[in-house]
């Protein structure tokens, strides 16, 4: 939606289609984000401003039909589109919007205190990350980051050539690697690059560069008794 084949093809189906999301051709959220998640988003209201309960539930069978229409209508582009939100993500890799109290959203402390002891719920509000401090405390390690995944991006293709005959290792680099493309596929280009997507798996970066600088440690078989 936000990158804009599905929105063209709401504008050019309706009124016809008959889609729920008609009532909202042509002034469609431009962020998914907002699509999604804000309360007056088409998702979340309908078009004279009524909450919808599980609006996204209510709306997947229609969405399913947008989304092949689009697909049969405009290919090439959403190929585009995957791609370059693809990339995008393989270099999104940062844990700030991970920090604030924002992030963990308002109402799981309802959820917490619907099905937790009381003591559980004030363990939750008394952490760093509710009480606002989480972002200062983590800010000396931030710097980090960027130039530990930098060196194990450029350092493992040149550990994967030097251990290119020892299949163990090499299974570890390609799966590793093929583990950071499929995250950046299921979560860029099905959803939107966003930091906190990369910032789960990119500590596998580092430890695979680690795990291959590691001298290699030939095991001698165990002697009978005898021999």
């Amino acid at each position: 939606m936000a990158n804009g084949p599905a929105a063209r093809t709401i504008a050019a189906e309706c009124p016809g289609r008959g889609w729920y999301l008609c009532a909202w051709a042509g002034r469609l959220p431009t962020d998914s984000d907002v699509f999604l998640w804000e309360p007056d988003s088409p998702v979340n209201s309908d078009a004279d401003g009524r909450p919808r309960f599980l609006g996204g539930v209510l709306l997947a069978p229609e969405a399913r039909e947008i989304i092949a229409e689009t697909l049969r209508r405009e290919p090439l582009a959403v190929l585009r589109d995957a791609l370059r939100d693809t990339a995008r993500q393989l270099v999104t890799n940062g844990i700030g919007d991970t920090l604030p109290r924002g992030a963990v959203g308002e109402g799981l402390a309802l959820r917490i205190a619907s099905g937790f002891p009381p003591a559980e719920l004030h363990r939750f509000e008394s952490s760093a990350q509710m009480r606002g401090l989480l972002p200062q405390r983590a800010a000396p390690f931030l710097p980090l980051q960027a130039p530990a995944l930098l060196l194990a991006a450029l350092g493992l293709p040149i550990l994967l050539w030097r251990h290119r005959h020892d299949p163990r290792r090499r299974a570890l680099a390609l799966c590793v690697l093929l583990g950071l493309a499929a995250n950046a596929f299921a979560t860029g280009a099905l959803s939107k690059p966003h930091q906190r997507y990369g910032a789960r798996i990119a500590w596998l970066l580092p430890a695979a560069a680690l795990l291959l600088a590691q001298p290699r440690r030939d095991t001698i078989p165990p002697q009978r008794p005898g021999t």
